[in-house]
């Protein structure tokens, strides 16, 4: 993801008033795992993966495929070494 990507995924979420970026997360899982069972299922493991993945580097990059600050992992996660 490009930092503009990101840029606007952050304006996106701070136009969710009332409410924080974890509670978006915590309701965005709940909403997935009802509205999209089967598709959660598929997808579940690999957002485990990028929580405890970001959770564990100083920081998450974004940025494309080939930065040389970033390790590419599949999936859209790029982990920014530190």
């Amino acid at each position: 993801m490009k930092p503009e990507e990101l840029e606007r995924w952050r304006k996106y979420f701070a136009s969710a008033k009332g409410s924080d970026i974890f509670d978006i997360l915590n309701y965005g899982i709940i909403v997935a795992a009802i509205d999209c069972p089967m598709e959660f299922r598929i997808r579940r493991d690999q957002i485990a993966e990028t929580l405890y993945s970001c959770g564990s580097m100083k920081k998450c990059c974004f940025l494309s495929e080939g930065d040389a600050n970033c390790e590419y992992k599949s999936g859209s996660i790029l982990l920014l070494l530190v």
